[in-house]
């Protein structure tokens, strides 16, 4: 496992590419195109029907618009973008739909070459229209985030059916990346008005799979595709190998793993260390049904954890926030749910080498912003008592007072803090955190709701506090102000559910997109990681280094997993 994010993002800042389709981040790419991917089996066997689980609903078959909840296997199965990434390399693109992809010294502008195999699955072939008329409606009318990416590029043009160029702003060197991973939509067989208006159920993909079938909130089949334009291509080899994929919706992680051992489904990713050791022990596991694997990865922790909403006072104060992460019991809950085998996450970036140290530059800028923890604040109890006087001391600091054993505000209101859960792992956890906040005075309370209303009441920042988890890659960038800067704070339907506004934020962002070399880099990094502790938006909750994954017996994986850890689309069915 690649510890250092030093080593990794060291191919950032050297960019070749070829006439082989590919843009690499460092004097030349790992693969080479001749073959199948590392972390894949070329002479996996096609076929059988593999089906997984979610815990959730879905009500739309269109990932590309804020409106609707759509399964994320769509967008990997279905659609396919210019480029794809090689998970063994953070800053690696290969041609996908495009067969050439040429970049500029400068970076001023990517050129992308459809390669003309390339059809939707209709037959229809793809061509440099069908990018174009991707672009325009994904950057006018696509989700917050590709709106925010696109908006960014200078120019888009196409002379002919066979390649397309856009022309970059020189300051953002993450953009030829992020347009290689642009979806391609079929300017055919998209009704752009109904597009706009959310009303377009279902758009027609160019990948390996297609929707057979559709019952929303229930289950989705996939059929592989035998007429699939891509399938002789060296990148796809080994991968996408069942004929049926189903995905099967459930309301709790209980009734999932009930199904999981009763063989309704193939695999159970588990996140629970203690369930992973004690809930194996049922006949299909002890007859050799089920195996249970363990796969270690590289990914950083990211950040995973009860968000606050910065937006409601008293939130918007960072005594309360300091203090509410005081009293989060972390050993306690540690413990209790994961036996003592996840780590607390310290940082965005644990995982990894890098250092909790700020630049002088960040340390100045966090100093003059009142909305930032002061360094003093910041120090770390191992006794709950120490913590809880501190916590009580930042409150009467902000002008909390405690009378008859509880909160008030200034108003003399209640502090009430009511905290969103989304399934009942994570109510577990928050309920042991909201009973520590109620016996220090807070009136805490927890409540459950249903996936479309956890995603609506997400999309509108309608909560006090809830849980969420940020993922964040070795090839951290643009994504970064979706997540945290301040424009995306009154966006609704952006990640930044924190409410953070910080020009000091927003600066490491930027650097973190702009460096040109591998100190810039990861300086850029420490800053965003500092500045997120300090803003105290969110009590972190805990991280794993390695995929707990439970599987039917009947299901092949490949010798060696990527750095990102497991690729489902290179698993097999023996037959």
């Amino acid at each position: 496992m690649i510890k250092s994010v030093a080593l990794s993002i060291l191919c950032l800042f050297v960019v070749t590419f070829s006439g082989h389709g590919q843009i690499a981040m460092i004097g030349s790419a790992q693969w080479d195109g001749e073959g199948p991917l590392s972390y894949v089996n070329e002479n996996a066997p096609k076929g059988g029907r593999f089906t997984m689980g979610h815990v959730g609903s879905f009500n739309s078959l269109n990932p590309f618009q804020i409106r609707g909840q759509s399964p994320y296997e769509l967008r990997v199965y279905v659609h396919e973008s210019l480029g794809t990434r090689s998970w063994d390399e953070p800053f690696s693109i290969y041609g996908q739909l495009a067969s050439d992809i040429s970049l500029s010294d400068d970076r001023s502008s990517i050129t992308f070459t459809i390669d003309p195999n390339a059809r939707f699955a209709d037959g229809q072939q793809v061509t440099a229209k069908d990018v174009l008329f991707s672009f325009e409606l994904l950057r006018d009318h696509g989700r917050p985030n590709h709106r925010s990416y696109y908006s960014k590029v200078v120019k888009a043009q196409s002379d002919n059916d066979a390649s397309i160029t856009f022309d970059l702003p020189k300051d953002n060197r993450e953009l030829a990346l992020i347009m290689a991973l642009m979806p391609v939509l079929p300017a055919h067989a998209t009704d752009r008005q109904a597009f706009i208006d959310g009303k377009l159920e279902r758009i027609l993909g160019s990948g390996p799979y297609q929707v057979a079938s559709a019952d929303f909130g229930r289950q989705l089949v996939l059929k592989r595709r035998d007429d699939y334009w891509g399938q002789q291509k060296n990148i796809n080899k080994g991968r996408f190998n069942f004929d049926e994929i189903i995905i099967d919706y459930y309301r709790d992680s209980n009734a999932l793993f009930e199904s999981f051992k009763a063989g309704l489904i193939d695999v159970y990713i588990d996140s629970d260390p203690l369930h992973w050791q004690q809930a194996y022990q049922f006949p299909a596991a002890n007859e050799g049904q089920i195996v249970q694997r363990e796969f270690s990865h590289g990914r950083p922790s990211g950040l995973e954890g009860m968000v606050l909403n910065s937006r409601i006072p008293p939130l918007d104060k960072w005594q309360v926030r300091r203090g509410l992460n005081l009293l989060f019991p972390a050993d306690e809950i540690g413990e209790a749910f994961f036996g003592g085998q996840r780590k607390h996450i310290d940082g965005y970036f644990s995982n990894t080498d890098l250092a909790m140290e700020a630049s002088q530059v960040m340390a100045n800028c966090m100093n003059k912003d009142p909305s930032f923890v002061p360094k003093k604040d910041m120090a770390e109890f191992t006794d709950p008592r120490r913590a809880k006087r501190k916590a009580f001391g930042l409150f009467q600091q902000a002008g909390l007072a405690l009378k008859d054993g509880r909160w008030r505000l200034p108003d003399g209101s209640v502090f009430r803090l009511e905290i969103m859960a989304k399934d009942a792992a994570s109510e577990r956890i928050l309920v042991t955190y909201a009973n520590a906040l109620t016996q220090s005075g807070i009136d805490a309370s927890v409540r459950l709701v249903d996936s479309s209303q956890f995603t609506d009441r997400m999309q509108g920042f309608s909560y006090d506090a809830t849980i969420w988890r940020w993922y964040v890659s070795l090839s951290p960038g643009n994504e970064q102000a979706y997540y945290w800067g301040s424009e995306a704070a009154d966006n609704e339907g952006s990640r930044n559910y924190a409410g953070l506004k910080s020009s000091c934020v927003d600066d490491a962002i930027a650097r973190l997109v702009d460096a040109t070399n591998e100190d810039m880099f990861t300086t850029a990094m420490q800053d965003l990681m500092v500045g997120l502790k300090r803003s105290q938006m969110v009590v972190p909750f805990f991280y794993d280094d390695r995929d707990r994954v439970a599987l039917n017996a009947g299901i092949g994986t490949p010798e060696r997993t990527s750095l990102y850890g497991i690729q489902m689309d290179s698993w097999w069915r023996d037959q």
